[in-house]
């Protein structure tokens, strides 16, 4: 009512004085600028034509608002006005002076007839009089047309910051403003309309600042049931339904806390952790330090009951690794329980490291294993290695495995010469890591060297990569199928470098290995072939004896014994010919299969020595 009051007489006196709320609601630019009540004087001397006192009162306040935009046109538009009524006026007299001057002469020519021409001196008067009018009336309503105009784009400017103010929620800051406009204009038709919804906003606003009250004496039904109400009325008012969140978040909150403690004193701990971290991340400030201590006790009683169970998941060793991460995290700023937790925490350390680091052998002592596997034995490593960073054993574990992983990628990818290395360096700390499949496949990476450097034509190269195959064939006895291959694939590589010699000697003793040449049955043509070949190296004749080989050699399929395997997607061929006293090679010599895993379903002939 008081603000109204003081409209009304600013009404009265003239000027209307812009108020600081609705001063701070104007453009940025303007705002200044339109509560000078300089401003307003311009615009009533604008409006009167006045355009000697508008050039004044703009050019002071060019200097007081220098660069201006708004003043800088208006005084353009002055200036025109201004040049335009002192050319019109100029004009009118120059054009008086001239006629008189006219009059004069033709007085003086015609002196004899000044009687006859008196009516034509004045009707010449007359029509300037009139000319002289006519200019002055177009000059005024070309001021009256430009006035109105300023006063239209005045107008529209207020109605522009009225119903900006109203999409605000600023119903104090839109009535200031339209008592500005009424003074202008007390006929507009907008002013009802933005008057009344300004009002109806007024009321709004009382309720909403109820509930804001009720929100912080934590009356939060009280205070969600007038944010409903302000919603029905008008959804999109101020922040209404963040504040209804809010509430819904505190009320479920509290809920969560008070089920939260109920769980800690039922010691279901687990339950505990799960309330305790929804309300935390709903809102973070409830994190008390009686909310720490419980969730630091149920963290480490829950990691002792995973512990403690003789086989715990994958999944629990996981979730007790996270857990005991979080206790950690809780304990230097909680002072109760000192010496409890930290003989919680000793013994939670203690099973968390050891089931890591028995489930990581386990992965990796699987004579089924696959990268898959071991990159999941290493993380359980990782995570036993973290928790106890200076137990030597973990850490010696950890570097071979991912020793191992590295040369196991590198031979999947026939990157055969990055393999070997890898096995070489892990030889070096243990032979037969991890389950004795180290040597193994640094024989089978030895023998696919060999094979793509001989089948490159690099007999040398191959023949030094066969040679380290045979001594690891030699380590590995109960496989004589390794043996067997490395010992005839040597046989090959030097007889390519034509010392038939020892080609000989390397088929003869491939052979004679694994009782090739008993009588009788499928073995007769090697017997045959063996004698054969004798007859020619008494002779000296080694190239001969050499082919003798070579033919027999090509029927050494009747020299194994086939095993039938049912291979699935996912199968690894090196432990298919491991588990079968077998070789990648002999296997893909029998069989069409990929490397290093079977794509498909299939059945495999698996040979071997019998």
């Amino acid at each position: 009512m008081a603000k109204k009051n003081i409209l009304e007489e600013q009404k009265v006196s003239g000027v209307v004085k812009i108020p600081l709320d609705i001063k701070a609601n104007l453009p940025l630019e303007d705002a200044d600028l339109i509560a000078d009540p300089a401003y307003q004087e311009l615009l009533n001397y604008y409006q009167r034509a006045d355009w000697a006192q508008s050039t004044l009162v703009v050019n002071e306040l060019l200097v007081k608002y220098p660069g201006k935009q708004k003043l800088l046109d208006l005084k353009a538009d002055v200036d025109v006005r201004l040049i335009l009524s002192k050319g019109s006026q100029k004009k009118a007299k120059a054009k008086l002076k001239k006629t008189v001057l006219s009059v004069f002469a033709i007085v003086g020519l015609a002196a004899a007839i000044i009687l006859g021409s008196f009516f034509l001196v004045k009707q010449a008067i007359s029509n300037y009089q009139t000319s002289l009018q006519a200019e002055q009336e177009k000059i005024q309503q070309e001021a009256v047309a430009a006035t109105s105009a300023a006063q239209k784009e005045n107008i529209k400017l207020l109605e522009d910051q009225a119903r900006s103010s109203l999409q605000s929620n600023k119903p104090d800051v839109t009535l200031g403003i339209l008592a500005r406009l009424e003074a202008i204009d007390p006929n507009n038709q907008s002013l009802s309309d933005l008057r009344s919804k300004a009002n109806a906003q007024l009321g709004l606003v009382v309720l909403y600042d109820n509930a804001m009250q009720d929100i912080t004496q934590q009356k939060y039904v009280e205070a969600r049931i007038i944010l409903e109400q302000i919603k029905t009325i008008n959804p999109l008012f101020r922040d209404v339904d963040y504040q209804i969140e809010v509430i819904d978040k505190r009320q479920k909150n509290a809920q969560l806390l008070v089920d939260a403690d109920r769980s800690y004193q039922q010691k279901k701990w687990k339950d505990t952790i799960q309330l305790y971290e929804q309300a935390l991340a709903l809102d973070a400030s409830v994190n008390s330090l009686t909310v720490k201590d419980q969730m630091l006790i149920s963290y480490l009683q829950c990691i002792v009951e995973s512990l403690s169970k003789e086989n715990p998941s994958i999944e629990e060793l996981t979730t007790s690794g996270k857990y005991y991460q979080k206790a950690i995290a809780l304990i230097p700023q909680n002072p109760n329980y000192l010496v409890e937790r930290e003989d919680l925490q000793r013994l939670s350390l203690d099973l968390l490291v050891s089931r890591n680091y028995q489930v990581a052998k386990v992965l990796m002592q699987d004579p089924n294993q696959t990268l898959v596997s071991i990159s999941s034995a290493i993380k359980y490593l990782i995570i036993a290695s973290n928790l106890n960073p200076t137990d030597q054993t973990l850490q010696s574990e950890l570097t071979k495995a991912q020793l191992y992983q590295t040369a196991l990628q590198n031979f999947n990818a026939a990157k055969w010469t990055e393999a070997i290395k890898g096995f070489e360096s892990l030889a070096k700390f243990d032979n037969s890591y991890p389950n004795g499949m180290g040597p193994v496949l640094l024989y089978e990476a030895y023998m696919g060297l060999g094979q793509k450097l001989f089948n490159g034509g690099f007999y040398m190269d191959a023949r030094t990569n066969f040679e380290q195959a045979e001594l690891l064939a030699w380590q590995q006895p109960t496989n004589k199928m390794r043996l067997f291959f490395v010992e005839i694939d040597l046989g090959y590589t030097i007889g390519k470098l034509e010392n038939y010699k020892d080609a000989v000697s390397y088929f003869e003793y491939s052979l004679k290995a694994i009782n090739a040449f008993t009588p009788g049955g499928d073995t007769q043509q090697f017997l045959d072939a063996s004698v054969k070949a004798s007859g020619f190296i008494k002779k000296g004749d080694f190239l001969s004896a050499y082919n003798t080989y070579t033919d027999v050699l090509t029927h050494m399929d009747k020299l194994f014994s086939y095993q039938v395997v049912q291979a699935k997607p996912g199968d690894v061929l090196i432990v298919i010919a491991n588990n079968y006293g077998s070789t990648i090679q002999a296997i893909q010599k029998y069989n069409s299969v990929d490397f290093p895993v079977s794509s498909k379903d299939q059945t495999l002939a698996v040979p071997a020595i019998p």
